[in-house]
């Protein structure tokens, strides 16, 4: 063992779901020992492309392939880092990091956790609206079903049959702004 490698002491190294979790945010619930999330690396959106296992660090994301056996190949990829500077960072090596560096890494890792707080927002934002519009929606079903239960009843009754045409369409629009909201493709009817 080289002089290096003996100053690399792993006991040190952070909690693996605590790191990613400081990382990433909320992990999805874990499935035999491997939780998912959004990819850090290719930034995408699909919340279950990047796996992590929370025993021993390794991860892999499905979408853009990126793979690391534990937290430290994970820094030392974000951040291209080589090995000794991932575990300086991560409090794992026996001797300190400069100043200097070390104070330009945390600027970096408090830079990622705006981003990642900066996303989250907007994500939860996304969230809100898609669901303010899907009670629209759900709303416009019920007033169709209404409407067209009382016309059952009186089908010749002219300010029922506009009600339902007016219901339609907004029906139309809801539904239309509500896949433009999830982000699915419009359909025709």
């Amino acid at each position: 063992m080289s002089t290096s490698e003996s100053r690399f002491d792993p006991s040190l190294l952070p909690a693996v779901r605590q790191f990613y979790e400081a990382e990433l945010g909320k992990l999805s619930r874990p499935s035999r020992s491997w939780a998912r999330t959004a990819c850090p690396f290719h930034g995408g959106t699909n919340r279950t492309a990047f796996s992590v296992n929370l025993d021993r660090g390794g991860f892999y994301c499905f979408s853009c392939g990126v793979k690391g056996g534990d937290i430290v190949d994970f820094v030392m990829q974000r951040d291209k880092l080589d090995f000794k500077r991932a575990a300086q960072l991560l409090g794992a090596w026996r001797n300190e990091i400069e100043p200097g560096e070390l104070q330009h890494l945390r600027l970096a890792q408090q830079e990622r956790k705006r981003r990642w707080k900066e996303k989250a927002g907007r994500e939860q934002r996304e969230r809100q609206e898609r669901l303010r519009v899907r009670e629209e929606l759900h709303t416009d079903m019920q007033l169709l079903r209404h409407i067209s239960t009382n016309l059952a009843e009186d089908p010749g009754n002219e300010q029922l049959w506009c009600c339902l045409q007016l219901a339609w369409e907004s029906e139309q629009l809801s539904d239309q702004h509500y896949r433009e909201t999830a982000g699915l493709e419009a359909h025709e009817r």
